[in-house]
């Protein structure tokens, strides 16, 4: 089951500090990436899709999260860090295979601590409307 820190608990505990944001387009991997996530493809399983191509805006949208997302941890142990700018907005939108499947408006930040990795992706922020910070208790959103 999914571990969740708020933001400001995050910030307490020195949990996003590691981040490295400096240039979230350096490597081909991350490159990838934002094509990835900005893209259209039919050919790919899942796929979300920011509204906006814009290399400045999908590194603004990584700088953004780090600066006010939740930390979630995962059942594997990883640390991704989760932004909603605000509920019910939309940010981009879900596929599978070419098939829309809604809006989305979160921004998932993975492989944050990685300087040649780090990325960013979509989610909704209904999957967390319950959630509750670990530490403090309270909501995460």
């Amino acid at each position: 089951m999914n571990k969740y820190i708020c933001s400001r608990c995050a910030d307490k505990l020195g949990l996003k500090t590691s981040a490295r944001t400096s240039d979230p387009l350096q490597s081909q991997y991350q490159v990838d990436k934002w094509y990835k996530h900005t893209i259209p493809s039919t050919s790919i399983g899942y796929q979300t899709l920011f509204d906006s191509r814009s290399g400045d805006y999908y590194a603004g949208v990584i700088y953004d999260a780090v600066d006010l997302g939740f930390v979630e941890e995962d059942d594997q142990s990883r640390l991704n860090i989760l932004y909603c700018p605000s509920t019910g907005s939309r940010i981009g939108r879900a596929f599978a295979r070419g098939q829309d499947l809604g809006p989305q408006d979160m921004v998932r930040v993975v492989k944050w601590s990685e300087e040649a990795g780090i990325h960013a992706m979509l989610d909704g922020s209904s999957d967390f409307s319950a959630a509750r910070c670990s530490r403090c208790g309270g909501p995460v959103l």
